[in-house]
């Protein structure tokens, strides 16, 4: 149903549905084995590390951080149990949640999502300030430097915290790219819940609301 949207709107979904394919493929060839240990850790330690933090590396990201919300909360919020997900773009985000992170009570699992290339050209112009020569270290260097380096730093001041921490590396953002890792996440979330025991494609718990909601009328 997703897709008539999407080709309303002049996107490839050819290119969207055979990424996920390619992904799902490699997976049941057991060449992304890697997301199995991923859920395994998850599900083994979903007591101590509730939450999952995704940090998200461009803007154009934003409403997949938001689906990824919806899917884990949805589908592993069950019986009892749940990993919690947080969606985050940094580095906007990171500004007002970092000091949580360092500093709060931890028990959180993080992921990071990098995006390698982001296909622009956009240069930071070199130039000095009066009082801002403390950011003369940037100039003269893309704007796809500064986030992936913003993004590198975040990930190696977490890992001295001892975060259990996951990094996503996508080539670019494209049709293809983003069907493969709508089928990670799909696969992941159907792997932990596989693994808790529960199950993921349900959702009683959004019933009672519903029920509320037309009795007021």
């Amino acid at each position: 149903m997703g897709t008539v949207p999407l080709k309303a709107a002049g996107l490839n979904v050819k290119n969207l549905l055979e990424g996920a394919k390619e992904f799902r493929k490699k997976f049941f060839q057991k060449k992304e084995w890697h997301l199995n240990k991923k859920a395994a850790f998850y599900a083994q330690n979903y007591q101590k590390y509730p939450i999952n933090v995704m940090f998200a590396y461009s803007n154009m990201l934003s409403s997949f951080k938001d689906w990824f919300v919806q899917l884990f909360g949805e589908s592993l919020g069950k019986d009892g149990k749940e990993i919690m997900p947080v969606g985050h773009i940094g580095s906007i985000d990171q500004h007002s949640f970092l000091q949580l992170l360092m500093e709060g009570m931890g028990k959180k699992t993080l992921t990071f999502v990098k995006i390698e290339n982001f296909q622009s050209k956009l240069t930071i112009p070199d130039i000095n300030l009066p009082y801002l020569e403390a950011t003369d270290f940037v100039n003269a260097h893309t704007f796809n430097e500064l986030i992936n380096k913003e993004c590198d730093s975040t990930l190696e001041a977490l890992l001295s915290k001892n975060y259990p921490i996951d990094l996503i590396t996508i080539s670019q953002i494209n049709e293809k790219n983003t069907g493969n890792l709508i089928m990670y996440y799909e696969i992941l979330t159907s792997a932990i819940g596989s693994l808790l025991g529960i199950n993921t494609y349900n959702q009683p718990g959004v019933e009672l609301g519903k029920q509320i909601l037309r009795n007021k009328f």
